[in-house]
Formats: C-alpha cells, structure tokens, sequence
C-alpha cells in the first residue's frame, strides 16, 4: 500500500505548555502514522430529517467551536484519557503516531456523542460532559477483546463507532477483526467476526471474517455497513448478523457492480439521506457512492490516485486521505480531509468547497485556531459526524479535542 508524503504542512503551532505534546513528535510522521496504526472515524446518517435550520447548510463558511478537550493537551502521566467537563477533559496519546486516540465519533438521537479514544469509547453529552462509557479496564488503559459491561469490557484497537435509532452502539475493533455491540446500558458483546480470525468470509455472527475493518454507518433499518479496509470491501451486516458482501474486492479503483467495483483501503462510510452508502475511499483520494439496492458504484468527487486540494465539481475536487464521512439532513456530505488538515462538504450536485479549514489556494497548513471558515484550523481531522440539527463535530486527532462546526 503506497502511502504519499509529499507536501505535508509542518507549519503548525501547537500549545506548548506544561501538558503539551512535543511538535517535534506531533509532526515526524503522523500521516504516515495514521495510515498504519490509525482506524477509520466514525458516520452515520439514521436521524430523521429536522425542523430546525441549519447554518453549515448552503454556506461555504462554517462556525468552528472547541467543544471537548484542548489544542496539544494530554495527560503526561498516564497518556490515558481523563474525565471533564468541555477544555478540562483530555484525549488519550497514541505514542506511535504522536497523535491523540481519537478515531471515530458518532452521535445518537438525543445529542450524545460517542468518540473512540485509544482503547475506550467516551461518551459526551450536549452539554460537553465527557466520561469514559466502554473499554479499558479499571485503569483505562488495558486492551485486548472481552464482552462486559462498561469499563469491563476489553477492546484491542477500537476504530469506527456507529449509533442505531434504538440506541444501540457498534464498534469496529480493528485488531481482533470483529464487530462489537454494546447496548445504551453498556452490555458489550460480539456481534460479528471471531476474535483474531483475519480474512474474508460472508456468513452469520462467528462465522463471518473481517480484515481490518475501520468505519461503521447504520441505516434506519439497523443495518449495519462496515468499512473492511484491508479486504478492500464494503461490507453489510444485517440486524440479524448475516454479513454480505455491498461492494467491492481486490484493490484497485474501479466503478461498477457489487464485487466489479474495486477500492483501495476504505476507511469510512456513511449512510445519505437518500439511504444509499457513501464511502471515504481513502487511499484512492475520493469519495464513491453505492446505491444499497443495486451495489453500483460511482466515483461523486475526487480523481482516483490523485492527491491535491482543490475545491470544485466531481472529479475537479482534489483531497489527501479523506478519511470521517456524514450526512446531512440536506443531503449534503461532509468529509474530514485529514491530509488537507480540513473539512469539506459536497452537495448532491457534486460541488465541493471547504467549509472550514486552511484555503486551499494557500496550501495545507494546519493549526489549532477557531474561527470561520478559512480562519479556523485544525490538525489531522480524522473523524466527524453530523447530529439532528445539522451540527458537525469533528473528531480533530492531532489536535486531541473535539471540535464543533455551526
């Protein structure tokens, strides 16, 4: 798998102070990093459409908020996560990528946020409260695959989170190549893939095989889709526990039918209003569509094997490992660019402009500044998701916090 460095951004200034991680460490090789131990953030798109405006719709300038954590700050005793509420809370450190834990979000229908953060699921309430919901043990740094309840429950890995309408959360555990399913109480089980078994088989519970697998969506049916990126597959698992085949197989980039379409290390997907499958085709730097009746896919924005930042229509649009994936309740599809250090947003027509985040006329340049629009910043957002009011929040993994985009 090729992973291209060239040209990224070591133009950021992080917070130095007494908790501050290194700039040194946050920036020798973090992309590259992210490819190799990082995990697919998390989307879906299961809420019913709402009544209230939103102000990221139909713009091309988004409000850029610090919701939950601060800009380079982790705990430097334990590197684990600690509990708070909005900037007092902390991320965990990854220390082989020198980038925070977090690589998925999700949100459910009543505003809570659900965040993948090293080896635990953290939950967030609307009000930024943040504690540690599932996994890691009793020092929250344990890991390895054990269904529990709460903090008992172990994972290895956790990469993508997904929420259904009933509450129930799923989480891809990247390294034992399983599904895992808690309900809102916390009671952890297996619900797909055997703990360790890597490969490729469409089957019931157990039975099934994943290789790697990252981002997770959920439809209104409970369905859920995987992202099973090293089989270069979009997997789908109905609520029942069959695992079937959506799309795809060998690598490669290639539009069509079910297994005649190919992908290249697929790290997210997304369920769109129109209940069709979207996905962040990472290493191919674009963004494919699947319609779930049929497994056609089509190529809606970027130009396959082509990295570069540029806004525009279709294939015109450029990204750099585009990797979190949403919808709206407009139809429209927000992407974390990471590599571009910068959100993006497709409408159902196609066009893409940059919501918040570096110009790109001016290149990628990363930072951890709030603010509208281009005068925002962040730092390897790896992960976003989008609640019922059309708010965006964005899990920005080189920044250790969560952002918020109105």
């Amino acid at each position: 798998m090729a992973h291209n460095l060239t040209n990224i951004s070591a133009q950021r200034t992080p917070n130095m102070g007494e908790h501050a991680i290194s700039r040194r460490t946050l920036l020798a090789g973090s992309l590259f990093a992210l490819g190799l131990h990082g995990c697919g953030g998390g989307g879906t798109s299961t809420t019913p459409a709402s009544t209230t405006p939103s102000s990221t719709s139909g713009v091309n300038g988004g409000v850029v908020t610090t919701f939950a954590g601060t800009a380079g700050v982790y705990d430097t005793s334990t590197f684990l996560g600690v509990d708070g509420t909005g900037a007092a809370a902390k991320f965990s450190a990854d220390l082989v990528s020198g980038l925070s834990g977090i690589r998925g979000i999700s949100v459910d229908q009543n505003g809570t946020l659900y965040v993948v953060d090293g080896l635990t699921i953290r939950k967030i309430s609307s009000s930024g409260v943040v504690t540690t919901f599932l996994g890691g043990g009793a020092t929250g740094g344990s890991s390895g695959t054990l269904d529990g309840t709460g903090t008992a429950a172990l994972f290895n890995t956790p990469c993508g989170v997904a929420v259904d309408l009933s509450g129930n959360i799923y989480v891809a555990d990247k390294v034992d190549n399983v599904i895992r399913k808690s309900t809102s109480a916390g009671v952890v089980t297996t619900f797909a893939g055997t703990v360790s078994q890597i490969g490729f088989a469409d089957a019931t519970g157990n039975a099934a095989r994943f290789n790697a697998p990252h981002g997770l969506a959920v439809d209104s049916s409970g369905n859920v889709y995987v992202a099973d990126k090293s089989n270069h597959r979009i997997r789908k698992i109905t609520p029942a526990g069959v695992v079937t085949t959506l799309a795809g197989s060998s690598q490669g980039s290639v539009d069509g039918t079910g297994t005649a379409a190919k992908f290249n290390n697929p790290e997210n997907v997304a369920v769109g209003i129109d209940g069709n499958v979207y996905v962040s085709d990472t290493y191919n730097h674009a963004i494919r569509k699947i319609v779930a009746a049929t497994g056609v896919v089509t190529t809606v924005a970027g130009n396959a094997n082509v990295v570069g930042y540029a806004d525009g229509n279709d294939i015109s649009a450029l990204f750099f490992q585009p990797r979190g994936l949403a919808s709206d309740t407009n139809g429209n599809l927000y992407v974390a660019d990471s590599g571009n250090h910068a959100i993006r947003k497709i409408t159902p027509q196609g066009v893409v402009t940059t919501l918040a985040g570096n110009n790109p006329t001016l290149g990628r340049l990363s930072g951890s500044s709030d603010g509208t629009g281009y005068s925002a910043k962040f730092y390897l957002p790896y992960a976003l998701t989008v609640d019922r009011n059309n708010s965006i929040f964005v899990g920005d993994t080189g920044n250790f916090d969560i952002r918020k985009i109105t």
